[in-house]
């Protein structure tokens, strides 16, 4: 029985690392095409001005003056929220956001870039909440299993991916009053 526990705290290790792993490979490969993209975007801006004979903007990127306060206050609140370690509430407001953008009526190439721009943060934000549910959640599953030491473990690995998630902070604080009284 203990040399399947330790298989099965092994294949829950790996497990773990795995999905780290490709967490963060989807998080840098994000990252790297959002660049690309706005480079794709700027350059194509530029060589249509110079078809067109038109004069080049200097800056393609949306300023504060162009979004409308509500929305400019929206990207800060979530932005906030992300910053702080609140990333169900940031997830929640980038999509706000991102719903309010979309109604905008500003230049197609700059809406597109505050989009992507967005996007990106909702995608990021809710990638940690959804990672770290899913260690809660193998948490629980390890609990009910009467398997304390793992699900503590499982616990801390999605409170070092989202350290405000309340239910693994509640969770982590009973499963060590529960390996206390064993």
């Amino acid at each position: 029985m203990l040399v399947r526990n330790n298989k099965h705290n092994i294949f829950y290790r790996i497990l773990s690392i795995v999905v780290i792993f490709v967490f963060l490979f989807l998080l840098f490969s994000c990252k790297k095409k959002e660049e690309q993209l706005i480079s794709k975007t700027e350059s194509d801006v530029i060589e249509r001005q110079e078809e067109e004979g038109e004069e080049k903007e200097e800056n393609i990127e949306l300023s504060e003056e162009e979004v409308p306060g509500d929305i400019q206050n929206l990207i800060n609140k979530a932005d906030s929220y992300f910053e702080n370690g609140e990333c169900s509430l940031a997830s929640t407001t980038y999509k706000d956001a991102i719903e309010a953008v979309e109604d905008l009526d500003v230049l197609k190439n700059t809406k597109q870039q505050l989009l992507n721009d967005l996007n990106f943060k909702y995608q990021e934000a809710k990638e940690i909440v959804n990672v770290a549910n899913m260690h809660y959640r193998n948490a629980m599953q390890l609990e009910y299993e009467k398997r304390f030491e793992e699900a503590i473990e499982e616990i801390e690995l999605a409170l070092d991916l989202y350290p405000k998630y309340q239910p693994a902070i509640d969770a982590l604080e009973t499963l060590k009053a529960i390996e206390d009284l064993n």
